[in-house]
């Protein structure tokens, strides 16, 4: 987390590290950062409900 918020600090508008931070935050239950992350990062956001997906 920490890598990913130091590259984005260096470069704010850099996206794979903005989307990756998303991830990160996600796995750690942190979904409404972790989302916001992902979509700024991706422009969208992506669910594959395969791996059984939930949100609380």
């Amino acid at each position: 987390e920490a890598s990913y918020r130091k590259a984005i600090f260096l470069k704010n508008d850099y996206n794979p590290a903005i989307a990756g931070l998303g991830k990160v935050l996600m796995k750690k239950g942190q979904h409404k950062e972790g989302l916001a992350n992902l979509r700024r990062g991706n422009g969208v956001i992506f669910f594959n409900f395969e791996n059984g997906v939930t949100i609380q």
